[in-house]
């Protein structure tokens, strides 16, 4: 076994009365949360704990760039999907593409006007619950499939920590970079 220490820098946040994200069309107010950026700039590792979760993921290092500055070209959208998944399910953007592949896939398979009628009447009253949603689903059109109508995002939780990543931490680093240009 090899062992070694390696150097990391650590970025601490704390968030106060004024600091506030908007995340679509929503206000968040971050004032008295915190956000801990941990970067292993040998290793490539990014460490996030934060109010909002815990997250981390490693990159491959390479010759060209030094981790800084990679985590300065990093999206949101990119660092959500290395650190989250889309497992929150949208349940108004959900029942509007029910609505359309349900049509897609021709209405009630036997023709019936009237389940139809009760389809579109019911489809907004159905719990949201995945599993009486796709049993409503597939008993008014046996043809459609699961993955093809449920609409998932990201936790809100996890993308409130990739713009604090974006508008604080990435800030940050471009400001150190300058100064030492």
């Amino acid at each position: 076994m090899k062992f070694s220490h390696s150097t990391v820098e650590k970025y601490t946040f704390k968030f106060e009365e004024n600091d506030v994200l908007t995340i679509d069309k929503q206000t968040f107010h971050l004032s008295g949360g915190h956000a801990v950026f941990i970067l292993d700039t040998e290793t490539y590792t990014l460490s996030i704990e934060c109010d909002w979760g815990n997250y981390c993921y490693r990159w491959g290092a390479n010759d060209y760039e030094t981790f800084k500055q990679l985590m300065c070209r990093v999206s949101a959208d990119y660092l959500l999907r290395k650190m989250s998944s889309q497992s929150v399910i949208n349940w108004k953007k959900t029942k509007k593409r029910a609505r359309e592949l349900y049509f897609q896939c021709g209405g009630d398979p036997n023709g019936d006007k009237e389940r139809v009628k009760e389809f579109l009447n019911e489809i907004d009253r159905v719990d949201e619950n995945e599993v009486r949603f796709y049993d409503f689903m597939t008993d008014h059109n046996p043809e459609l499939s699961e993955g093809s109508f449920f609409v998932k995002e990201f936790p809100m939780q996890a993308q409130i920590m990739a713009e604090i990543f974006k508008k604080y931490l990435v800030e940050q680093l471009k400001l150190e970079m300058k100064a030492v240009a």
